[in-house]
């Protein structure tokens, strides 16, 4: 069992990757061009997109391994994950070829101008499909290593990875030139250094061997394969349903637009980078408890787990809400566009849309637990249906804030009914335990973050402006720091009577 330090660890580095992410993006947009920029944003998105490519194995077998783990049976992790290794090789170059064609028809549609001529496209095409090629394939590794919560050797690996990719990459951008083909280049390299660093980590950690035949691989395909298929319907539906807006949005503006409103959706959809890394360290944990004759130790770690997102996700997710247009002047310097300006009222809605999808998304750790996908499955799909009808309404009536507006509006809907028809059949005590402890983080936070704009002055000052915004994210988060810390005490001295009164628990 890994010490409980350690799940912090992973998560900080990837929140590190986040944040270097953001603070980068302004120096990018300067390096790159807003056209060359927004094939960058392109790329990040279909790293997202092309986990619907992986089926769901790697998730079923982080899961597999945790119960492997749970029933003590630590030699199958190894075989299992070398007789997926063949499967996964194949996966990489059928993804490849896909990637290959739709770069090729990308760049015939809109490509005239952007790279120097067809010579360097048809490379950058090349560094593309290796890139997401080996990035996908690494999944497997990372999945396995996750499932036996290592999360040590994996927070070392975030942190280099991302200062290597973002940091490392615009240095040797701003050295060498080139625009987005040696940027491209880069994270194609960077991709197999890491995958080759993730297979030397499991043959150290998990004993991984070569060579199993492919019998085995059938048969190991064929076991996962029920739980990898409700895995795969669910990643599918939560990829549409996070970047639905963006696809929709993209069809109506031009790429330079696209650039500037994707930096928008950045600072709140960063959000969700601060809550969904810290749920899916969780998963093993939960996975593992599942099955004892008392649900008690699971619901205690499903309601810390609770607070823990609270306390990372509300004071950022307010400071976007109360103060979206001081948040964008500070970060571009003063530099803004007409469709920056514009940008500026979608943030409180991103932001808090962003923050009802995070919590709406906990109760699949207990499902995943459960082993019943099949609901969250049903839920997420009618989830999907109705953003995709409130983007299109909305859309078509006022445009990208009435689109943004609904889109909003259906999560919030969602946040206020999904997780209590879970909470009601999988927690002790229901769903007012964990509905009272977001109450508890979000109304507090929400008032004080609005009294403190209504304290501070408007000024044209950019220094005093990052100044204000430092000062009542600080407050916000020292905030939810104390009541974590109060939620933290009562949990401990609760635990304590419990086993007094009963020494059976």
């Amino acid at each position: 069992m890994s010490r409980p330090r350690d799940k912090y660890y992973a998560h900080g580095s990837q929140l590190y990757g986040a944040g270097l992410l953001i603070l980068l993006l302004p120096l990018y947009l300067t390096q790159l061009g807003a056209e060359q920029f927004a094939l960058m944003m392109m790329f990040f998105a279909a790293q997202g997109w092309i986990q619907i490519a992986d089926f769901g194995f790697p998730l079923a077998l982080s899961r597999e391994v945790a119960i492997s783990r749970r029933e003590h049976r630590p030699d199958k992790i190894g075989s299992m994950l070398a007789s997926l290794q063949l499967p996964m090789l194949l996966g990489m170059v059928l993804l490849g070829t896909a990637i290959l064609g739709v770069g090729k028809w990308i760049a015939g549609r809109g490509g005239e101008g952007i790279f120097v001529n067809t010579g360097v496209a048809s490379l950058s095409i090349l560094a593309v499909t290796l890139a997401l090629s080996l990035r996908w394939g690494s999944e497997l590794y990372r999945a396995a290593l996750g499932g036996a919560e290592q999360f040590a050797g994996l927070a070392v690996l975030n942190v280099f990875s991302a200062t290597a990719r973002l940091a490392g990459a615009l240095v040797v951008l701003k050295w060498a030139g080139g625009g987005v083909f040696v940027w491209l280049t880069c994270q194609a390299v960077l991709s197999a250094v890491e995958m080759l660093t993730l297979v030397l980590l499991c043959r150290w950690k998990l004993n991984l061997q070569f060579g199993n035949s492919c019998s085995e691989s059938a048969r190991v395909l064929h076991a996962l394969w029920p739980i990898a298929a409700q895995i795969t319907a669910a990643s599918a539906i939560w990829i549409s349903i996070t970047q639905l807006d963006k696809l929709v949005l993209s069809q109506t503006l031009s790429l330079r637009e696209y650039g500037a409103v994707g930096i928008a959706a950045a600072i709140p959809a960063g959000l969700l980078t601060l809550a969904i890394p810290l749920l899916q360290l969780s998963y093993p944990a939960l996975v593992r408890l599942h099955g004892r004759e008392s649900r008690r130790e699971q619901t205690d770690l499903y309601l810390s787990l609770t607070a823990a997102t609270c306390c990372l996700l509300f004071p950022t997710a307010l400071v976007c809400v109360a103060f979206s247009e001081e948040l964008l002047m500070v970060w571009f310097a003063g530099r803004l566009d007409a469709v920056g300006v514009n940008a500026a009222s979608l943030i409180p809605l991103y932001a808090a849309g962003a923050s009802f999808l995070a919590l709406s998304s906990m109760p699949y750790g207990l499902l995943n637990a459960a082993g019943e996908l099949r609901r969250h499955v049903a839920a997420s799909l009618a989830l999907a249906a109705c953003i995709a009808v409130a983007l299109v309404i909305g859309s078509l009536r006022s445009g990208a804030s009435g689109a943004i507006a609904l889109w909003c509006g259906s999560f919030g809907l969602f946040f206020l009914i999904w997780p209590q028809v879970v909470h009601r059949r999988h927690l002790e005590g229901g769903w007012w335990p964990w509905a009272r402890t977001v109450a508890l983080f979000a109304l507090p936070l929400g008032i004080a973050a609005y009294a403190l704009k209504c304290l501070f002055p408007d000024s044209s000052s950019l220094l005093l402006r990052f100044g204000e915004l430092a000062t009542v994210w600080i407050v916000l988060q020292g905030i939810a720091l104390c009541m974590l810390w109060a939620c933290h005490r009562y949990w401990t001295q609760l635990s304590q009577t419990r086993k007094l009164t009963d020494p059976a628990s």
